[in-house]
């Protein structure tokens, strides 16, 4: 077994076992990491297990960069960790994960990184019941554990009963929804990332986020839209468009990925509409999960608390997600969160 770095002509093998993988989700797709160097500037390198002339495992790690600060992330926007072939038994997947992180290791040395960070993907198979581990499984490669949460909708009951498991302020919201005369569409070809963009300003401005570059969602539209991984719903009232949300949809399962709105489509419950649309949508078209993003039940933090309050409504069940951060220098892991703290808790690093 050794470990190297994926060949230009290789991508399709690289996919191939992505899509055959137990641990892989949208975000190992060989796209996604060409999609966040594009648009940020980072550098991927896609690190592959190879066992005589077959790949056997895959590994993305993206280099980012904040002022003198470097580090790798697997999972840079997204999820990552390593991704084995199903033929693999447990003691070959150990040992090319440990290949695979001393490769890392050497390749954090050249490039002056502070750390390795991993968040596995929730809708992976093995994070899935029956076969998600009781405890977080990076620990045992010398990760330190990163407390993380959201909330999965499993999709196996029917309808009628995912109604039920709303919150009964949620299901009241989405009524008034609908006899204001708020409906919910899957988008076609007349929704543009121009339009969603224009939301997401307004959306930004109104809460004093810092706004995402239009490349991005153009980028995301462009690689996985089109292949049909990537959906926008859209609430309008007659003509009008309110609000939007953008799922990604991979596999078995269903990623909120972001949401925009005007001012108004608060008042109106646009957004509550619009994530049960999304879930109804998810169970429909066979889809088993519906993972609505990170969440902070702990943070004294208002906005933080009022967006778990938000995902919380939707019938999910909140779930530890596992994240771990592998340090290789303290001193500047200690300037990076002293920094954080400096800046606010909304500052990623």
């Amino acid at each position: 077994m050794k470990i190297r770095e994926l060949n230009e002509d290789e991508v399709s093998k690289w996919d191939e076992l992505v899509e055959n993988s137990d641990d892989s989700w949208l975000f190992h797709l060989h796209a996604w990491g060409e999609l966040i160097d594009e648009v940020f500037g980072s550098t991927t390198y896609y690190l592959v297990a190879e066992d005589g002339n077959e790949l056997i495992g895959v590994f993305p790690i993206t280099l980012r960069k904040k002022s003198c600060l470097k580090w790798f992330d697997s999972g840079s926007y997204g999820y990552g960790g390593f991704a084995f072939s199903p033929n693999l038994n447990e003691q070959q997947k150990k040992e090319a994960s440990t290949l695979l992180l001393a490769y890392t290791r050497e390749l954090a040395k050249r490039n002056d990184a502070a750390w390795l960070r991993i968040r596995l993907p929730p809708l992976a198979a093995s994070q899935l019941p029956p076969k998600r581990p009781d405890s977080n499984p990076l620990i045992e490669y010398g990760f330190q554990d990163i407390p993380s949460y959201g909330f999965m909708v499993s999709l196996e009951n029917p309808i009628d009963s995912l109604w039920d498991n709303l919150g009964n302020k949620t299901r009241n919201i989405i009524r008034k929804a609908e006899k204001n005369g708020v409906e919910v569409l899957e988008a076609d070809s007349r929704f543009s990332v121009d339009d969603y963009y224009a939301l997401h300003l307004e959306t930004c401005k109104r809460t004093g986020a810092a706004p995402f570059p239009k490349a991005y969602y153009e980028s995301i539209a462009e690689r996985f839209g089109k292949k049909g991984k990537q959906h926008f719903f859209v609430a309008r009232k007659g003509s009008n468009v309110l609000a939007a949300l953008s799922v990604g949809s991979y596999k078995t399962g269903i990623h909120y990925w972001s949401g925009a709105s005007k001012s108004e489509a608060l008042k109106l419950g646009c957004n509550d509409m619009l994530q049960w649309s999304a879930i109804k949508w998810a169970k429909e078209n066979g889809y088993r999960w519906y993972d609505n993003g990170d969440v902070h039940p702990f943070s004294k933090n208002k906005k933080l608390q009022g967006i778990y309050r938000f995902k919380g409504s939707f019938g999910g069940a909140l779930t530890k997600y596992y994240k771990g951060i592998l340090v290789y220098s303290h001193l500047k892991k200690l300037i990076a969160d002293i920094g954080k703290k400096v800046l606010g808790n909304g500052t990623e690093l």
